[in-house]
């Protein structure tokens, strides 16, 4: 009996057992939660493929940097060995290289939207210490209805641009502004994966992982900053 007493003490560590509903309540938070990890990796994923691949391309390039520099004695003269011929997948990585050049070069049509953030929880008026518990139950509501990310800001002015997949996020961050007659200068540059999920893009993300007509979201608001 101690043993299925000990079960039941879940939750937030009362004595109290665990609910069906509370336990129907902490599965779906579970899947969601899941949910949302996956489609942020995917993502992610997206963006950094260009990332992946110059890396390839800059390993071979070193490779073949380090073979010619060994081609000399410590006097500076030629050396006698004879120079190793090149390797068999020299031609695969260059022409692998050229089709990632011209990827980059092709447009993309993406939307460009300003993305409001709402003021920070800090800014909002005192409440009332006295409430009844039918009061204090929709103010939870509210809370967990709004805190996650994609729910925290609004959308300000759009624009639908055609650009060069090689754009990277810095070229963004410039573009905008002018394009959305942004009031203020734009900080960073995310996706919305989902309706509770947003993806950062990375300093030296771009384009080119991007499917045509996707939208991109830029804010003056720092992610430190934005309601919690």
């Amino acid at each position: 009996s101690s043993d299925s007493n000990s079960d039941q003490q879940q939750g937030d560590g009362s004595n109290k057992p665990m609910s069906n509903h509370e336990r129907k309540r902490q599965k779906k938070k579970f899947v969601r939660r899941l949910a949302k990890e996956q489609e942020q990796q995917q993502w992610k994923r997206k963006l950094n493929t260009r990332n992946a691949t110059n890396a390839n391309t800059s390993t071979s390039t070193n490779s073949n940097i380090n073979t010619n520099a060994n081609d000399t004695t410590n006097n500076g003269e030629r050396s006698q060995s004879p120079v190793p011929p090149p390797p068999t997948h020299t031609t695969t990585i260059s022409s692998s290289s050229s089709s990632n050049v011209a990827r980059s070069n092709e447009k993309i049509r993406i939307e460009l939207v300003e993305a409001i953030f709402k003021a920070s929880a800090t800014t909002a008026p005192p409440k009332k210490e006295k409430k009844d518990k039918k009061s204090s139950k929709k103010d939870d509501k509210k809370k967990k209805s709004s805190s996650n990310d994609a729910d925290l800001f609004k959308e300000g002015a759009k624009k639908v641009l055609v650009l060069p997949r090689s754009t990277t996020s810095k070229d963004l961050l410039k573009v905008a502004p002018p394009k959305l007659r942004m009031k203020k200068k734009a900080v960073r540059v995310f996706l919305k994966a989902s309706k509770s999920a947003l993806v950062e893009f990375g300093e030296a993300a771009d384009l080119s992982g991007l499917d045509d007509g996707t939208t991109v979201y830029v804010t003056t608001t720092p992610k430190q900053e934005q309601k919690n």
